[in-house]
């Protein structure tokens, strides 16, 4: 461990909510926003490992088989009328997309 003197001091200047993410990503690691902030430059990232990613995705992947149930009984019957509005299904766009970002960090995190 380096044992020299800290002599020189580092100053910037942060919006409110800049300030806040910092803190609190200090808080959850357990370090102070100094050590934080010198790991973090000095040696690569730091991974935080609290989030149940399945417990994010069941959900998901519940609405998903729903969707994906409801899509197929109106193929099979022929049903014409959309049931959803033009904002809704862009809705669900947004959230499958959502979703497959999702697949790919729990993907890598379990790697």
């Amino acid at each position: 461990m380096n044992n020299q003197r800290k002599t020189r001091r580092l100053n910037i200047r942060l919006t409110d909510d800049e300030w806040l993410i910092i803190n609190e990503l200090a808080n959850r690691t357990g370090m102070t926003i100094s050590a934080f902030i010198l790991t973090t430059t000095l040696k690569g990232k730091i991974t935080i490992y609290e989030i149940d990613t399945q417990a994010i995705l069941r959900p998901l992947l519940g609405l998903q088989r729903h969707y994906n149930t409801i899509r197929h009984w109106m193929i099979t019957r022929n049903y014409k009328s959309p049931i959803l509005t033009v904002e809704y299904e862009q809705e669900l766009k947004d959230l499958w997309q959502l979703l497959a970002q999702a697949k790919e960090v729990v993907a890598q995190r379990d790697l």
